[in-house]
């Protein structure tokens, strides 16, 4: 029996302000305000606990990848100046365009990020690494970056085929980053279910 983690999103207070008054100083631009950054929690909250509800998110996430996490993760939410991370876990409300992200955008960004915790950390299964290694080896001709994101994209495309249906796929899944792109294109090609099973083929059970 696994235990199913949450997601706990957080305002990130401390960051929040530390970027806001970096902007004031050095003339970077519209920072959101305080106001807007904590509604914005707010919606998102709601949003994820409507998607996540019964732990739907997680148990699709957990029952594709056959992996766990050890714990319960905090997202900490902010205004704008840095991208989104897996680890610490962080994300904007405003992206690199300077506009606010839609909720689809969040909800692909958290699931995102999140999929990077497990597949990412031998903590949560000694047959991780030996996986990574296979992964370097099988596709030493491309950037690390989209090695790192071949398995979270298939994971991305079967979870969010779970929760919303394939047709709503292209609403989420639209990398603007070439390196993202191309293991996007790598997912087409080989399908995302066998890439997962690739994935599972290396975790001790």
């Amino acid at each position: 029996f696994m235990t199913i983690p949450k997601l706990h999103l957080k305002y990130a207070y401390p960051l929040d302000r530390e970027r806001r008054q970096l902007y004031a100083d050095k003339n970077f631009g519209d920072y959101p305000s305080f106001e807007e950054v904590k509604n914005k929690v707010g919606e998102w909250k709601k949003i994820w606990s409507e998607i996540n509800q019964d732990d739907k998110v997680f148990k699709l996430l957990i029952e594709t990848i056959g992996v766990s996490l050890p714990r319960d993760l905090e997202m900490h939410i902010f205004g704008a100046g840095l991208s989104a991370m897996s680890n610490p876990l962080i994300m904007p409300i405003v992206g690199k365009g300077g506009k606010v992200f839609t909720d689809d955008e969040f909800i692909e960004t958290a699931i995102h990020e999140v999929i990077h915790r497990f597949v990412g950390d031998s903590e949560n299964n000694a047959g991780i690494e030996k996986y990574w290694e296979s992964i370097r080896n099988e596709y030493e001709k491309e950037s690390t970056l989209t090695q790192n994101h071949i398995m979270v994209y298939a994971v991305l495309e079967i979870v969010l085929s779970g929760l919303f249906g394939k047709d709503k796929l292209k609403d989420f899944i639209h990398p603007k980053h070439p390196d993202y792109q191309r293991a996007v294109a790598i997912i087409a090609e080989k399908g995302a279910h066998n890439l997962v099973k690739q994935f599972r083929d290396f975790l001790k059970l």
